[in-house]
């Protein structure tokens, strides 16, 4: 039952009293709740930081360090490519420039295994151009000494072999023309052959036909 003797003022009183209580109370466990949940949001700060960081360090930083030095490695070996282009120009210049200087040399000179292969060169040239081989052999090795400043030069022992000039013999039989065709062949070999001496005969009672004997020679070194 409501004590309506009770002073109004009174109850207004207890009224606004109760609804200030009510505000107090309710700001007071918003505070607390907000301070319940704020080592939460921080730790999820820190957490999201620290994945980003992990994410960054692990995964993204490797992938642009591994980028960076590939890049690196690509501007090396171009750089290496372009030394390695400018050295090989330069190697084949001096190349060119050996071959021009020695070329003929090195047409001069056979060795001893051309020497006994011009035999079966001839023979083989010979039969190509239907031509008969009746003699060929090999004649003397003659030896070409260095030129010497010595004033006693009469002694054999202080002269120097600078290459041996060897000669081989040969008969060929056949059609003029055909023979002219063989010596042309020879002379346009990758090693120099020269022609020391030649005679040729008419052979009267074949038309064309001729006999040439002669003298071929080849230069070996030591």
């Amino acid at each position: 039952m409501v004590d309506f003797n009770m002073d109004v003022g009174e109850l207004f009183k207890k009224l606004f009293s109760k609804k200030e209580g009510d505000k107090e109370d309710t700001s007071s466990s918003s505070l607390e709740k907000i301070r319940s949940k704020t080592p939460i949001l921080i730790a999820g700060a820190v957490g999201i930081i620290l994945i980003v960081f992990i994410i960054y360090f692990f995964i993204f930083r490797p992938k642009l360090i591994e980028k960076r030095e590939q890049l690196e490695k690509n501007e090396n070996y171009e750089k290496e490519l372009i030394q390695l282009k400018s050295e090989l120009e330069k190697q084949q210049e001096h190349l060119k420039n050996i071959k021009k200087k020695f070329s003929g040399k090195f047409k001069l000179f056979h060795t001893n295994a051309e020497v006994e292969g011009l035999y079966e060169t001839i023979s083989t040239l010979a039969l190509k151009y239907k031509l008969t081989v009746s003699k060929l052999e090999r004649d003397k090795e003659i030896p070409v000494y260095k030129p010497s400043n010595n004033s006693d030069n009469s002694k054999e022992n202080q002269k120097q072999v600078e290459y041996y000039k060897i000669e081989v013999k040969y008969q060929v039989t056949g059609n003029y023309l055909r023979y002219m065709n063989f010596k042309e062949s020879i002379a346009s070999m990758n090693k120099i052959v020269n022609f020391e001496k030649e005679e040729i005969k008419v052979m009267p009672k074949k038309k064309g036909v001729v006999i040439a004997d002669g003298i071929l020679s080849v230069i070996r070194l030591p």
